[in-house]
């Protein structure tokens, strides 16, 4: 298809967007890690036709896969070395002392990268976003499975 993307840096990229925006994050507890393992199937035009989420993730890594599969939507092609795609995402929660609010950063957002085999990206939350506190750093880490 003369469009279509590849799934797993598509998925990396759009991850900071789609998730960042949900509630649940700044509720997270800092050095929380959470993974989950992502199985998404293409049809033969390279649609997105199944996903299934495993493994025992957070609600919040749970949440900000859902919102990155409505963010990608059912109508796009994709490109991917398989029929299948099989991939395991690790999110962690830090402190985040680079975007602190005292240098007029109120959000920041990764565009996410994806080399070989694995991708990272991450979003950082302003202080006092949820309870209060420090900024959170929320990194992602997407690693294609056999």
């Amino acid at each position: 298809v003369r469009f279509a993307s590849d799934l797993a840096t598509t998925f990396t990229r759009a991850f900071p967007q789609a998730a960042s925006a949900d509630p649940v994050w700044p509720t997270v507890p800092f050095g929380a890690t959470s993974s989950a393992e992502l199985t998404l199937a293409l049809d033969d035009d390279g649609h997105l036709v199944r996903s299934a989420i495993g493994g025992a993730p957070s609600a919040a890594l749970r949440r900000g896969i859902e919102r990155t599969l409505a963010l990608l939507g059912s109508g796009r092609a994709f490109t991917a070395h398989a029929a299948v795609t099989r991939m395991r995402i690790v999110s962690r929660v830090s402190r985040d002392d680079v975007h602190d609010g005292f240098h007029g950063d109120v959000f920041a957002l990764s565009g996410g990268s994806f080399s070989g085999e694995v991708g990272s990206a991450f979003f950082a939350l302003p202080p006092g976003a949820g309870p209060g506190g420090p900024g959170r750093r929320i990194d992602v880490e997407l690693r294609l499975l056999p």
